[in-house]
């Protein structure tokens, strides 16, 4: 199994990666590890450099794991690096396709839902996917990724309202730390929230 992070931009640094894959050795000790980032440094998996055609900020990034250039094979597990693993997720994971969180906070509280501003009930801070069987994704997106960019604001909703195939993981994988529903999630996101290691 290929466990993957994305890091680019100044929010998070080496310490968030590193971090989050200690965490996770000690359920995945066998798997294979990588982070996509435009700054190794100091970043202790092996690091894939990120695609300089097109160059692309922040969450956009997350989008090049579809591409059949990335050097992984087989079953993918991506998190966000403002995950805390509380204990190992196995239970809910699933690769049958795409598989991506119900963001539960959306979708259970017409509040936080906005409609009109292309919102969305799913969240990628936890995908599955095989590799080589979703290029599909990023294909569309760089058809015409300046659009795209400025009309979501993040892939959650280029995914969701670009009718793009995907299953979502059972609730109880991950509790948002910002809207506590589930409190013993496997994995817990900041979602947004100030992440301080």
């Amino acid at each position: 199994m290929n466990i993957i992070t994305v890091k680019h931009g100044k929010k998070y640094r080496a310490k968030h990666v590193n971090y989050l894959q200690e965490q996770l050795m000690e359920y995945y000790p066998t798997a294979d590890y990588f982070c996509y980032t435009e700054d190794p440094t100091d970043v202790d998996c092996e690091t894939i450099p990120v695609f300089n055609k097109p160059l692309v900020n922040k969450w956009w990034n997350k989008l090049a794991l579809f591409s059949i250039d990335m050097p992984f094979k087989g079953p993918c597990l991506y998190f966000d690096l403002d995950i805390l693993v509380e204990s190992d997720p196995h239970w809910y994971l699933q690769w049958d396709g795409l598989s991506l969180i119900s963001a539960y906070w959306k979708r259970d509280d017409p509040q936080y839902y906005v409609k009109h501003r292309y919102d969305t009930v799913i969240n990628s801070s936890c995908m599955t996917w095989h590799a080589e069987q979703h290029n599909y994704i990023w294909e569309l997106f760089l058809s015409n990724y300046d659009y795209y960019t400025r009309k979501y604001a993040g892939i959650d909703r280029f995914i969701f309202h670009e009718d793009i195939k995907y299953n979502l993981f059972e609730d109880g994988l991950m509790d948002s730390v910002s809207n506590p529903k589930f409190p013993d999630a496997p994995i817990k996101s900041w979602n947004n929230l100030e992440y301080v290691l």
